[in-house]
């Protein structure tokens, strides 16, 4: 599956050790698709080698796979992501203050 959209979330990387001894790293970030009427947001999950550094605003291509697991009577979905390819980069925030009254009266 593949979803094109603007990064709205990036959460901290997160790192552990499993069971068997296994280093794991894992990042949640959260992709806007824009087109239609209802913008849809979807949290999806990077792990190990497939992390990418990513900035809230840049456009992405995420290529997906979903999963579902039972636990204690309920189902609980997973998205991976498989490749995420950066399509546009985040524009430069413009801001522009206006001086207060105090900073405008300053003598230079």
């Amino acid at each position: 599956m593949r979803i094109n959209g603007r990064i709205t979330v990036v959460l901290p990387l997160q790192e552990g050790t499993s069971a068997k001894g296994t280093a794991w790293s894992k990042q949640t970030a959260v992709v806007e698709e824009s087109e239609g009427q209802y913008p849809q947001s979807l949290a999806f999950d990077m792990m190990g080698d497939k992390i990418v550094a990513l900035t809230v605003g840049q456009q992405v291509e995420v290529d997906f796979d979903t999963k579902s697991r039972e636990y204690q009577g309920k189902y609980f979905n997973n998205v991976n992501a498989w490749k995420v390819t950066v399509v546009g980069q985040v524009a430069p925030a413009t801001t522009q203050t206006t001086p207060t009254p105090a900073e405008k009266d300053l003598p230079f």
